[in-house]
């Protein structure tokens, strides 16, 4: 799966360090197809009571030593207003996220105290509902802590973020699933 030439790093250093897949192929662009499917969109509003409009997903890879990402508002990725969706690919192993890191946490702008924590788990999803920040005082920031270098291997996960229909506004349409309004 791990070419170097296939990933790339998204930062920047100040923001976060981890990378991406550019352009999945076989099963995984099939899993993340499906994450973008109308059927899982709608699996979502089932389970949440929420109505997902569009997503927009990425394969991670959170490498030992060397990958983060922190908690800051005024990141235009962290005043997204809708549902995070995480699904962690990683062996089965021991994983302690005190000492090996990698753990997601969600907090309040403005505040210390951790509402969420994470923790990487092989094949595992994961769905937090995340407001979007309206100044510096509000909404759900999440950062992922740093893996340690003595972590057992990287963590590979999906990540993305599922839109939600507003009532007062137009929906945004950047992304596989859109939902017709017949």
């Amino acid at each position: 799966m791990k070419k170097q030439k296939d990933w790339q790093h998204k930062g920047p250093y100040n923001l976060r360090s981890f990378n991406i897949l550019k352009e999945p192929t076989g099963i995984l662009a099939e899993f993340k197809q499906f994450l973008q499917s109308e059927e899982f969109a709608q699996y979502l509003s089932l389970i949440t009571g929420l109505q997902p409009i569009s997503s927009d997903f990425d394969i991670c890879e959170y490498l030992p030593g060397q990958s983060y990402t922190l908690a800051h508002d005024n990141d235009p990725e962290m005043r997204k207003e809708g549902l995070d969706v995480m699904v962690c690919l990683m062996p089965e192993q021991e994983w302690d996220s005190e000492e090996h890191g990698g753990s997601r946490h969600y907090v309040l702008a403005g505040e210390e105290e951790e509402l969420v924590t994470i923790e990487p788990r092989a094949n595992c999803l994961a769905i937090v509902y995340r407001d979007k920040v309206e100044d510096h005082n509000g909404g759900l920031l999440h950062f992922t802590r740093f893996v340690n270098h003595t972590a057992p291997s990287s963590i590979f996960q999906y990540q993305g973020i599922y839109r939600l229909q507003q009532e007062e506004s137009e929906p945004e349409s950047s992304g596989k699933y859109e939902k017709d309004s017949d």
